[in-house]
């Protein structure tokens, strides 16, 4: 008599085949839930990234501080005139950063717009992406020729900084009359404009005079400073009220310089403070 069952039971018998699920293999892209949610609305396609960064850019155009800091960055281009001014100038203007924020918006609102199919052309697209690449290279451009201008080219005291300058001094010029003594080191290839600059512009101010210029070939090494400008007192530790208010002055307009002991050079004896304009040999 044959059990049933008994060829399932008996060692003779086939086992099944136990199945086992493998791992799905990673692809490689893991989902960042925030970069998610954001591109399901929509808004932050690559299509729509020249809209964005228009948009950005007007915006930081029309915040104060930010605008006064690219102004005082790009002050060269100013100083060097025609196209490169107009160019600076037109970038950090206020009315600018509205129009790159009214297109910014449009185009982000409009391109790749499933309701608006008539706004799905390429000519859209390619138009939002020059007008962003226009705007970079000019940005770009500008910034590379007023760091030139100011870290390789002749030094010059440009229109930001004279502005605060003469500000800080005529605040000072209404309380009494400082004259100012400027020597500049004559084998220095870009000393006397320099040097005319502080000339021009301390006349400039009510209250400031000039009462010596001129120039030097070979002054102590104690009395010129690496930066390229030094300011002299008879005492540095306890300056006089024009050295005081001059110190301010050009550390606001950031002109690097060094307060330096006056001791028995120039006209000290005919002026209340004096500069001495060298070849910059390091830079802050």
């Amino acid at each position: 008599m044959v059990r049933k069952g008994s060829g399932a039971r008996g060692g003779g018998g086939s086992k099944a085949p136990v199945q086992t699920v493998q791992p799905t293999p990673p692809t490689g892209k893991a989902a960042v839930p925030v970069l998610d949610f954001l591109k399901r609305l929509g808004l932050f396609k690559e299509v729509k990234l020249p809209g964005w960064a228009l948009f950005l850019y007007g915006l930081f155009v029309l915040i104060p501080d930010v605008k006064s800091r690219i102004d005082f960055w790009w002050d060269a281009s100013q100083y060097l005139g025609g196209n490169v001014a107009a160019i600076g100038s037109g970038l950090t203007s206020p009315l600018s950063g509205i129009i790159l924020m009214v297109v910014g918006v449009v185009y982000v609102v409009l391109v790749d717009e499933p309701k608006r199919p008539v706004f799905r052309q390429a000519w859209l697209r390619v138009a939002g992406w020059f007008t962003f690449g226009m705007i970079f290279l000019a940005v770009f451009a500008v910034t590379l020729i007023s760091y030139v201008a100011q870290e390789i080219g002749p030094r010059r005291i440009y229109p930001i900084q004279g502005n605060i300058v003469r500000d800080i001094l005529a605040s000072a010029g209404f309380v009494g009359n400082y004259s100012v003594g400027i020597t500049y080191v004559g084998t220095c290839y870009d000393c006397d404009g320099y040097a005319g600059d502080f000339v021009d512009l301390i006349k400039s101010v009510h209250g400031w005079t000039v009462v010596s210029g001129g120039t030097v070939l070979g002054p102590s090494h104690d009395l010129i400073s690496p930066l390229g400008v030094a300011v002299l007192d008879k005492h540095p530790s306890t300056p006089s009220p024009a050295t005081v208010v001059m110190d301010k002055a050009l550390k606001a307009a950031q002109i690097p310089f060094d307060l330096l002991e006056a001791r028995s050079f120039g006209n000290r004896n005919s002026s209340d403070t004096e500069i001495i304009i060298s070849a910059r040999r390091v830079r802050r």
